[in-house]
């Protein structure tokens, strides 16, 4: 429950300034400043609410052995681009398209594994990684598959926190700059890291 009540606030606060300058990445933009310079009226007033039947499945389980890991996924990570919010979800690997008037649901894709930070959005597309070791690029409009890559060094999966995973899993959002999209993949570096950039309209390397 408390991580649905994160989500919403998240939501329905972002949903006021929706109209004015996008979120369209991670933290603002590829600088991952966090910061706008868009001002907001107060006080703020609640539009609506989205409260997910599954709450963030963060990435590591709290450890009993051993020191805590960063937590980078407590809740879902949103973009917004023209009225529309865009997030995925750490618990059932969907990726969400929300109007960001009203709250309704516009379109969903579901991946094969869970997606741990914002989607990307440029110029009408929507980037997104997956646990599963897949790269996505959908359209904002309605989330047809435009092209999806590997984006792990190898095919291999193994069971990470329960679940099967990619053994190189796609931690970090999408970057897109100059018409290239980059992602990194790996965890740990005896299993293997790595860093691809490829076409952001295409995909290809």
């Amino acid at each position: 429950m408390r991580h649905q009540l994160r989500l919403t606030i998240s939501l329905c606060l972002l949903a006021t300034v929706a109209v004015a300058a996008d979120w369209p990445t991670f933290r603002h933009d590829n600088g991952r400043s966090g910061a706008t310079t868009e001002s907001l009226a107060l006080p703020l007033t609640p539009l609506w609410t989205i409260s997910p039947r599954q709450p963030p499945l963060p990435s590591w389980p709290n450890p009993e052995r051993e020191r805590p890991r960063t937590r980078f996924d407590d809740v879902f990570h949103v973009a917004i681009a023209r009225s529309t919010i865009f997030f995925g979800s750490s618990a059932n690997g969907a990726v969400y398209a929300v109007d960001a008037a009203t709250g309704t649901v516009r379109w969903t894709f579901i991946t094969g594994g869970a997606i741990r930070l914002a989607p990307t959005v440029w110029e009408g597309r929507v980037y997104v990684t997956s646990d599963d070791g897949s790269a996505y690029c959908l359209a904002a409009i309605d989330g047809t598959l435009l092209w999806q890559r590997q984006a792990a060094i190898t095919a291999q999966h193994v069971i990470g926190h329960g679940r099967m995973i990619s053994a190189q899993p796609p931690r970090a959002g999408i970057l897109v700059a100059n018409e290239v999209a980059y992602f990194a993949c790996g965890i740990f570096p005896t299993e293997g890291v790595g860093l691809f950039a490829v076409d952001a309209r295409t995909g290809e390397p």
